[in-house]
């Protein structure tokens, strides 16, 4: 996976909530109804689960989970460049001492 790929993905997704915002509004968008999830389950959950957006509804866990992804994303493609961008600087400053002396 990479910083690209991962990017893409959110600018998707932010891209489509903005576009139902501003069609249907904070209340009646396509995100915030669902319905096209409630079609693709076949309404096997309760009504409540599909609209809105407070916690324990589909929005609510679909944001934390993408959002936990995204986060996993970007300290998998971080972490090796701090490991060494600190190393780096942690050898520098051992060596430092020594040459001054």
């Amino acid at each position: 996976m990479d910083f690209r790929s991962t990017r893409a993905s959110e600018n998707l997704n932010g891209e489509s909530h903005c576009d139902s915002n501003i069609i249907g509004g904070l209340a009646h968008g396509s995100h915030y109804e669902n319905r096209w999830r409630a079609t693709l389950t076949g309404k096997a959950l309760p009504i409540w689960f599909y609209v809105g957006n407070p916690f324990g509804l589909f929005n609510s866990w679909i944001r934390l989970i993408m959002g936990l992804l995204f986060g996993i994303a970007i300290i998998w493609l971080a972490f090796p460049y701090l490991d060494r961008s600190i190393g780096e600087a942690a050898m520098t400053l051992r060596e430092k001492p020594a040459r001054s002396v």
